[in-house]
């Protein structure tokens, strides 16, 4: 912020002062105005985005007035056009400045960074957390993420922060991740599910922290299994990058540093990402335990809904994250959306075509996470028979403020449905702060719920609202599971 002042002080004094300023050095100062206001943009209140909205069109508009003589000077030889020449060899820093104007390709985020600022409770903490190795290496590995494929103001601001955009430390999904770390016996296995992954953050930085070893302990305690459903293809390809990273990461950890070493994780490696993981079966047996013992991920690019269907899904130009099937136009109406044909499947159908496919047994599903941007009830609607069965453990919906229409035109209806589909599960709701509220069989308090969720400004973030619906599973096929 003092950067910028320090700019605009010096297109002032451009303009006004005693002394000429060169047009280029006016031009590059009013750039990095408008890039530094963007970046505080998305932090702002409505009425405030206006009022940048304007700077930032003004500052562009002399940048612009005051290098396009310099830009569109002809070359003497031919007569062409020459910017990107005079861009190239200006005295000033343009080439840096057009860098910065680009988000990096990766970024590395660091999963213990979640704590950075100290809120989470030391107690709350597993071991793992801070394990080193002989080399004073973190045993939780750093994690690689993806910018986003869409121009993305918002979210890329986040993941420039280096932080993990798992929406907050605060959400019953971070708690129940850490509390399963620290309190879950081994060796165990763990299955979950995120519906709406988006970049995968959430996934990745779970996978991450339930993988880490115990002191003294070679293998992870946790056997992590993790599928990510992310519709939209090329942001579910990113997933899978990230995913893919975090594994050969956590692969090498097992390996030392002798030339005999290196030589195998290399063959491990081509092998692995050939898909001929056969050959691991000719290979020591330490190295077939250590592939066992590291977390599956997969990303599957599919909605998960009420129908098996062809859908349209709008992507809000300012944040991918928002990503709705309902009325994107309308809820982001300031911004602006983007649309995309996606595909979508029942959760029902893909616990029965996994279970065929694969010949295995995968359930039950120890943690189910779903934030889809008001698409929560057709979820639901599409794993009746899973929970109704008791076939998912814990069940996390974060119900966005701007949800589905039915919260607010049908709020009983859509209480009852959700206390009738979770007839045999506890449901709590969760507020920011982590305090409960048990709704049980009070429809009435819970349709009130959904009234204030869906007439609530989204910029309402406060802690003490409720905006999580949390459910859990006591059957003999829970009784035991980690989550």
């Amino acid at each position: 912020w003092n950067l910028r002042l320090s700019f605009a002080a010096l297109a002032e004094a451009a303009v006004e002062g005693p002394h000429p300023v060169e047009p280029e050095v006016l031009g590059f100062t009013s750039l990095v105005s408008a890039l530094l206001l963007r970046y505080q943009f998305p932090k702002q209140s409505r009425m405030d985005r206006f009022r940048t909205n304007d700077q930032v069109y003004e500052h562009l508009l002399m940048a612009d007035n005051a290098t396009r003589s310099a830009w569109l000077v002809r070359s003497p030889v031919s007569g062409a056009q020459r910017p990107l020449c005079m861009l190239l060899s200006s005295r000033l820093p343009f080439s840096l400045l057009l860098r910065g104007m680009q988000q990096e390709a990766v970024v590395g985020i660091n999963p213990l960074d979640m704590n950075d600022d100290g809120t989470l409770l030391p107690n709350s903490l597993p071991e793992t957390w801070a394990i080193r190795d002989q080399l004073g290496n973190l045993d939780v590995k750093v994690a690689q993420f993806h910018i986003f494929p869409f121009e993305d103001g918002v979210s890329n601001m986040v993941r420039s922060s280096r932080k993990f955009f798992c929406h907050s430390k605060s959400t019953a999904f971070v708690r129940l991740v850490l509390a399963t770390a620290k309190l879950a016996e081994e060796p165990q296995d763990i299955n979950i599910w995120e519906v709406g992954a988006n970049l995968g953050d959430c996934s990745v930085w779970a996978a991450a922290i339930l993988s880490a070893r115990r002191p003294g302990r070679t293998l992870a305690h946790l056997r992590v299994s993790i599928r990510a459903f992310e519709p939209i293809a090329i942001t579910a390809q990113r997933v899978r990058y990230s995913f893919d990273n975090l594994v050969k990461e956590l692969r090498r950890r097992h390996y030392g540093y002798s030339e005999d070493d290196y030589s195998l994780l290399e063959l491990v490696e081509l092998a692995v990402e050939a898909g001929g993981l056969g050959v691991l079966a000719n290979l020591p047996d330490h190295v077939r335990t250590i592939e066992a013992s590291l977390p599956r991920l997969t990303v599957v690019p599919l909605a998960l809904s009420d129908q098996v269907a062809k859908q349209v899904i709008g992507v809000p130009l300012h944040s991918l994250a928002e990503s709705t099937s309902h009325s994107c136009g309308e809820l982001y109406r300031w911004y602006g959306c983007s649309y995309h044909h996606i595909y979508s499947d029942l959760l029902d159908n893909q616990i029965a075509n996994l279970a065929v496919n694969t010949n295995s047994v995968t359930l039950p599903l120890d943690i189910v996470k779903v934030h889809v941007q008001g698409h929560e009830m057709r979820v639901l609607s599409g794993a009746q028979q899973a929970l109704a069965q008791g076939q998912v453990c814990v069940l996390l919906a974060r119900v966005y403020y701007f949800s589905d229409v039915s919260f607010a035109h049908e709020p009983e209806r859509s209480a009852s449905f959700l206390l009738e589909t979770l007839s045999n599960y506890t449901v709590v709701l969760v507020n920011g702060a982590g305090k409960a509220m048990q709704v049980g069989k009070y429809p009435d308090l819970l349709a009130e719920w959904f009234r204030s969720v869906a007439s609530a400004e989204a910029e309402d973030k406060t802690l003490d609202r409720y905006n999580e619906i949390l459910a859990w599973h006591s059957g003999p096929q829970c009784r035991n599971r980690p989550a």
